[in-house]
């Protein structure tokens, strides 16, 4: 406990960078949120109230819409968007196409509940503009003519879809079922905060209903039940993104396992625990783990420095770089590590790592975040370190041992069992036949 609160003080301290867009923000005060409910579980007084500080110094100007890229109500199609986001369909990630509304202010959301329970005289001010915000993406009411009952849900797949007013090769897609996850905890959290028995009800069951679809449709074990997935693809233990046509084990910013496993982690909550449990994380652990093994890879120091890109110099930056001391590699740079041959894993996604490990082994993972400086934006040490403290006992004769999948190994004879045979009509053994040699449907493995 000592460890967490000295961590707890230092995290609520941290300045934070300047952010414009309604996601980072979002990030970041769902950050100190979650620091603010550990700090009144563990009774320090005094870092709950600097974190509630710091939340409405925040807030307050999106709230008012005295911020530069201020939320605005658009009548055409009933929603909350941002300023710039109506610009462009690129801004904000689409948010003013109606994109990725759900990630975006389920951060909020969360912040309003835990302001809601820790002052609820502030929450009483600015009550009509946090709910417009949930009623967004959470309306408990169907006959509100300003909003939309749910604007991402899908009732009858029982997930959500994350695209917006966008034409689309897939139909429509979701990457983070965890973001999604967290839309709906949030609204759950506000509607018990303040009282609401209606939203407490409705963002109960669309909480619910996000869980278990996204145990169905992201999260693949081998028992599954049904068998959505070839086994080779289920062999990655996560979807990267799903669409209304397709699915795929990468994500839209690259098919690492720790980017395709931490989008679907974040952010960090007890609701983690729901989605995360043990007999899942441990066939998914030894994927994820597997990137245990590039995790000290490094930039040889030549490159890391500013003075070796040309552009960082030429914005007069000093120290590291191409990567900074979070493994990160800035805008300037004039490479990345896979330009260098190097392969490595930035401190953001290490954290989720470890953060996986805590579930099987959190006296492992407890070690491993304690040594970790760089959590993210929406993350931190003291919620990683509470998360790896909170964790139960390990599972009983469970080896952490970790690997990268042999796909080869996970492709099933069978005709039926490799979907593509399956869809021509085939029968019997395709994968190989009885002679030895694979149909064209067969799945292939490519050496990376």
């Amino acid at each position: 406990m000592d460890e967490i609160a000295k961590n707890l003080i230092a995290d609520i301290q941290s300045p934070l960078p300047p952010v414009i867009d309604e996601y980072a923000f979002g990030k970041q005060i769902g950050r100190i949120a979650r620091l603010a409910l550990i700090a009144d579980e563990f009774g320090i007084s005094n870092a709950r109230q600097q974190a509630v500080v710091t939340m409405e110094t925040l807030l307050s100007p999106w709230l008012s819409g005295s911020n530069t890229n201020y939320l605005v109500y658009d009548k055409t199609w009933g929603g909350i968007v941002p300023l710039h986001g109506l610009d462009s369909n690129v801004n904000d990630f689409g948010a003013g196409w109606y994109s990725d509304h759900h990630f975006h202010y389920g951060y909020f959301v969360n912040a309003f509940a835990t302001l809601a329970k820790l002052d609820p005289p502030y929450w009483a001010i600015n009550r009509p503009a946090m709910e417009s915000v949930i009623r967004d993406i959470c309306n408990p009411d169907g006959a509100d003519p300003d909003f939309p009952f749910f604007r991402h849900k899908d009732l009858y797949d029982g997930h959500s879809w994350a695209s917006g007013l966008f034409q689309q090769g897939n139909g429509k897609g979701q990457e983070s079922s965890s973001e999604s996850v967290n839309a709906y905890y949030g609204a759950y959290l506000y509607g018990l905060a303040t009282g609401n028995a209606d939203l407490t009800r409705i963002a109960h069951l669309m909480f619910t209903m996000e869980v278990q679809s996204t145990k169905v449709y992201w999260h693949m074990t081998d028992n599954d039940v049904p068998d959505l997935y070839d086994s080779i693809f289920a062999a990655n233990r996560m979807l990267g993104n799903i669409g209304a046509i397709d699915i795929t084990s990468s994500t839209w910013f690259g098919s690492k396992f720790e980017y395709v496993h931490g989008i679907n982690m974040m952010p960090l909550s007890p609701a983690t625990a729901v989605l995360f449990d043990q007999q899942y994380v441990m066939q998914q652990w030894p994927v994820l783990g597997s990137r245990l093994n590039a995790i000290h890879n490094t930039v040889p120091d030549q490159y890391r420095k500013c003075s070796a890109s040309k552009d960082c110099a030429a914005l007069g930056l000093v120290g590291n770089c191409c990567p900074n001391n979070e493994n990160v590699f800035l805008q300037c740079c004039n490479y990345t590590a896979e330009s260098l041959g190097v392969d490595l894993v930035q401190d953001e996604w290490r954290a989720f790592i470890y953060v996986d490990h805590a579930v099987v082994d959190r006296d492992a993972a407890w070690e491993e975040i304690r040594v970790t400086n760089g959590f993210g934006p929406g993350n931190s040490k003291t919620n990683c370190l509470y998360w790896a403290a909170s964790r139960p006992a390990p599972p009983i004769n469970y080896s952490t041992t970790v690997q990268k999948p042999d796909y080869n190994s996970f492709i099933q004879q069978s005709c039926n069992a490799n979907s593509a045979c399956d869809a021509v009509g085939m029968t019997g053994a395709c994968c190989p036949m009885t002679n030895g040699v694979s149909l064209g449907c067969c799945p292939r493995v490519v050496p990376t």
